[in-house]
């Protein structure tokens, strides 16, 4: 009995030795049990994983479990050059051989560049794998799925035993001798005629045993093309979904509760009172700015606001009676920059060094170099686009439209605009300081030329000054000077008088309202006298007929061009201005005319109302600057036989090493609408003399074309 009660008090000082630390849930998944397998890599290095290497094409065979993979080789770092071009020469020169009756096998293994440049990675199914489970971690419990299946894949280099085979010359008799039957001597042979006989139950189970007829049944099954997808891509965290259990949901009774835990279970205890600010956040209380000094008020209220007018900001400050409006200005100027008369928050300071974007991890400084551009670019214009920005600061388009919506407004059919009116009043009242800021954003746009490649000075636009006191609009937003708006209001009302049949003979007392942007004016006038003209101040109206008018005048000025055309020579100057600008907007892809007309369009709507371009550009001459900055006219064969060839145009040169093939592709593509990838890859073959490799094709083609199962298609741009 002793000995009995000692054991029994060592397994218990035991279990108070080993107490048991956290107990977590085990949940059984089987949404993938069938479908799961778990591939290992034996010859391949920790240090150099497959994750980094691009996955060409993968099959399986679902029955035999077997999986096949085809892997691209750097053939740049730790590769023979040499070797690689012997056998891929060996291989293609077997497949050439075998002509139609190629396997899929062969098909798959073909180089089409001149060195070996993929391989294929076959798997091979490792035992006694029953015995294991894939398991994630997920909200504090074990999901648990068993494997379908381990494989372990190796390279495999069956492609170039084919080759050594196929290169053989000769056939050795069956006897010994090592003498080479000539093929006169094969046809002479006497072929013994066998007769089937009834087979036993012992051999046809032989038979059935036997190696070859096992290898005749794994033939017999044929390969199942799949996609590889990578790990990050979306449909593989879909998928990774399924390895956790839909039912954790379901109701666990816990029946080793105790009775106060049972009762706290069914009925907790109220949450303690936590006190609440009821103000948001991001708003400033004046209590709070009386406690701040006045830097710090400043910097706390552009923070907040981003953008305000300098009357606002003094409404806002709490200011000790000696401090004056220069005092202010001196602060402003530490935390904030001038654009239109306005006070911006300085970028620094909302994207401090060493933080990084919460929607996409961006680092701050891009953000900061991205926002600068488009404050500068406030400063030359009233109204731009989000691609025109997106195109220079090649920014992410949520982070751009972050950054946009802190300093601009989306006018629907517009594009953005600057979210306050031009302050005249502060540019009038201290032009000393709006001097200073106009140097600053000079050395600014210098500093941006570095980083972001612009060109030396900005085009068509210049910066904004003290005396130029109209604000700058875009495209649909005209700048009319006061004796343009006289004369315009005029041309406006006697073509209203004439449609409508009324006399225009007498004094008329007709008034005629014209609405246009902010800080523009509106007109009321007397058309017979131009002394009783008023001006005021109004609100922009988008569906008045300012904007249309200049439209109309744009469209009279480029039909008038296109007319003169012929007569007329263009100015040496609008055509050195039209081939800069299609410079920078030309690159790899391909576009249409009418694609180049409305970015010509957009491009017009940033710039002055005196600038050569803002005058209209014909046709012809866009379509002559085209052909002098290389650029080719390619003539589109439609899809459908109801559509009319359009014309496209493309540079087909790119001062590139695959120049050639792209010139190849091109070509193609006068003759025929769709073409497949061998009709592609032979051309370059025939042409050039030798195939890119699939990393090169895959680039030029998708410079230009788009895919639609298995045929390519030429993709002009459509923005």
């Amino acid at each position: 009995m002793a000995e009995q009660e000692s054991g029994h008090n060592s397994s218990e000082s035991s279990d108070e030795d080993d107490p048991v630390v956290k107990e977590i849930d085990v949940y059984l998944s089987h949404h993938l049990k069938d479908n799961l397998y778990l591939m290992m890599y034996p010859v391949r290095s920790t240090r150099m994983p497959y994750a980094d290497t691009s996955c060409m094409k993968a099959r399986i065979k679902p029955k035999q479990q077997k999986v096949e993979l085809e892997v691209a080789v750097d053939t740049e770092k730790n590769y023979c050059t040499n070797k690689g071009e012997d056998m891929a020469r060996a291989v293609n020169e077997s497949n050439s051989l075998k002509g139609n009756n190629q396997t899929f096998y062969n098909r798959l293994t073909l180089f089409y560049s001149s060195v070996m440049d993929k391989q294929v990675l076959a798997s091979m199914k490792a035992e006694n794998n029953d015995r294991y489970a894939v398991g994630i971690m997920k909200n504090n419990a074990l999901h648990v799925t068993p494997v379908q299946a381990m494989l372990q894949l190796r390279p495999s280099f069956d492609y170039i035993n084919m080759a050594e085979s196929a290169n053989g010359t000769g056939k050795l008799d069956n006897s010994n001798s090592g003498i080479v039957k000539s093929d006169s001597e094969e046809e002479e042979d006497i072929k013994p005629v066998r007769y089937a006989v009834p087979e036993s139950d012992q051999a046809k189970a032989y038979r059935i045993s036997s190696h070859a007829y096992l290898e005749k049944k794994n033939a017999e099954e044929q390969w199942i093309e799949a996609e590889f997808v990578g790990r990050d891509d979306t449909r593989a965290t879909v998928e990774r979904e399924l390895l956790t259990n839909g039912n954790m949901d379901e109701i666990t009774c816990d029946y080793g509760i105790s009775a106060k835990g049972y009762l706290d279970a069914l009925m907790p205890p109220p949450p303690a009172e936590v006190s609440v600010s009821v103000n948001p956040e991001n708003v400033l209380s004046i209590t709070q700015l009386k406690t701040m000094s006045l830097p710090e008020q400043i910097k706390s209220i552009l923070l907040s606001a981003k953008a305000m007018q300098f009357s606002q900001l003094g409404t806002i400050l709490s200011k000790p009676s000696d401090i004056d409006d220069t005092a202010i200005i001196q602060y402003l100027q530490q935390v904030a920059v001038l654009v239109q008369g306005c006070w911006i928050v300085k970028s620094e300071l909302l994207y401090p060094k060493g933080t990084t974007s919460p929607i996409t991890g961006i680092p701050s400084d891009m953000l900061c170099l991205a926002r600068d551009y488009l404050l500068w670019k406030f400063t030359q214009t009233r109204i731009t686009s989000r691609k025109e920005i997106s195109m220079v600061v090649k920014l992410p388009s949520e982070d751009l439209k972050e950054i946009m919506t802190q300093v601009a407004l989306l006018r629907v059919t517009k594009g953005w605009e600057f979210c306050l009116p031009y302050d005249y009043q502060f540019i009038e009242r201290y032009p000393d300081v709006a001097q200073r800021q106009v140097q600053y954003w000079e050395k600014k746009y210098q500093q941006l030329k570095l980083r972001l490649k612009l060109p030396t000075q900005p085009t068509g636009v210049q910066s904004e000054t003290v005396q130029d006191k109209k604000p700058v609009m875009g495209k649909d937003k005209a700048i009319i000077s006061g004796q343009e708006r006289i004369k315009m209001a005029k041309k406006l009302a006697a073509k209203h008088v004439n449609a409508n049949s009324s006399s225009v003979d007498g004094p008329s007392n007709s008034k005629i309202k014209i609405n246009v942007p902010d800080g523009a004016i509106a007109q009321q006038s007397n058309f017979n006298s131009s002394d009783d003209i008023k001006i005021k101040d109004e609100p922009m109206d988008v569906d008045e007929s300012v904007a249309e008018t200049t439209d109309r005048m744009n469209e009279l000025k480029q039909a008038e061009n296109d007319d003169n055309n012929n007569t007329s020579a263009v100015p040496d100057e609008l055509i050195v201005v039209v081939k800069n600008w299609l410079c920078e907007i030309f690159d790899r892809s391909i576009y249409s005319l009418e694609t180049l007309k409305r970015r010509l369009l957009l491009y017009q709507g940033t710039l002055k109302e005196d600038h050569i371009m803002a005058k209209g550009v014909s046709d012809n001459t866009l379509k002559r600057c085209l052909k002098e900055i290389g650029v080719t006219e390619l003539e589109h064969q439609p899809l459908s036989p109801n559509e009319t060839p359009s014309k496209l145009y493309v540079k087909r040169k790119l001062n590139e090493s695959n120049d050639k093939y792209r010139e190849v592709l091109l070509d193609l593509f006068k003759d025929k609408a769709k073409l497949r990838r061998r009709e592609i890859v032979l051309a370059m073959v025939e042409k050039t003399g030798e195939a890119p490799n699939d990393k090169q094709y895959l680039k030029i083609v998708k410079d230009v074309c788009a895919n639609k199962g298995s045929m390519w298609f030429l993709n002009p741009l459509q923005h």
